[in-house]
């Protein structure tokens, strides 16, 4: 006789800190469930959108107003290591637009579409920026990724699962991590800089994924993401 499978739900790994994936989500929800089943996401403006079939969705943001916020729990204060990947559909380019902001740590486009990782220093004295050697083409969707490695001493960025840009980091932390909550669409300690466009499969790893692992990231989710 076969065994009867199991209806509890998939265990979550303890480094994922949180995980967006906005599918199975009513459109006119004003919070989505966090995979991880740690922090809920507030939308503060920013719209739900599904395909026809109504299971594969993703966030949309105007660029004028709308953004989402995690909160700032204790453990979204991350300071390293730490992974963040999301897949990006930019709608244009009217100035930089941030898509990840704890403060601390943060993922933007400049106006020239390339992504940027930005990261205070441990000391909380000066900002240390790396960018991506290429642009996301608009209304199309690309995967980023970055990664702060404390061991491996470096910062990286990766769009659609290949190394982009990589520079050193060696005082071990990332500083100002803690006053902000964490919040997608704009630049989180002035509310400004507004991000126009879509975000799909968002997570936070509490570790430092290797160059293997987001090649494998961006392959198993590419058939997630919504497609055009």
């Amino acid at each position: 006789k076969p065994a009867a499978k199991s209806t509890s739900p998939a265990a979550v790994p303890n480094d994922l800190v949180l995980h967006y994936s906005f599918d199975d989500e009513p459109t006119d929800a004003s919070t989505v469930r966090d995979r991880a089943g740690r922090h809920p996401l507030d939308l503060v403006g920013s719209k739900l959108i599904t395909q026809p079939n109504k299971k594969t969705g993703a966030l949309a943001f105007d660029g004028k107003s709308s953004s989402a916020s995690a909160g700032n729990a204790t453990d979204l204060r991350l300071t390293g290591p730490l992974t963040i990947s999301l897949w990006v559909r930019p709608e244009s380019a009217a100035g930089n637009g941030y898509l990840v902001s704890k403060h601390g740590w943060n993922i933007y486009l400049g106006t020239d579409l390339i992504p940027r990782f930005e990261t205070r220093t441990a000391e909380d004295k000066a900002w240390d920026t790396l960018a991506a050697k290429q642009p996301l083409p608009p209304k199309s969707w690309s995967f980023v990724a970055v990664v702060f490695d404390t061991q491996a001493k470096h910062k990286r960025i990766y769009v659609d699962g290949k190394l982009s840009a990589e520079s050193s980091r060696n005082d071990g932390a990332i500083g100002s991590a803690a006053g902000y909550p964490l919040e997608f669409g704009h630049y989180v300690a002035s509310k400004t800089q507004w991000f126009h466009g879509q975000m799909d499969e968002i997570r936070l790893e509490q570790r430092a994924l290797s160059a293997d692992q987001i090649r494998q990231e961006f392959e198993r989710q590419r058939k997630l993401v919504l497609t055009e």
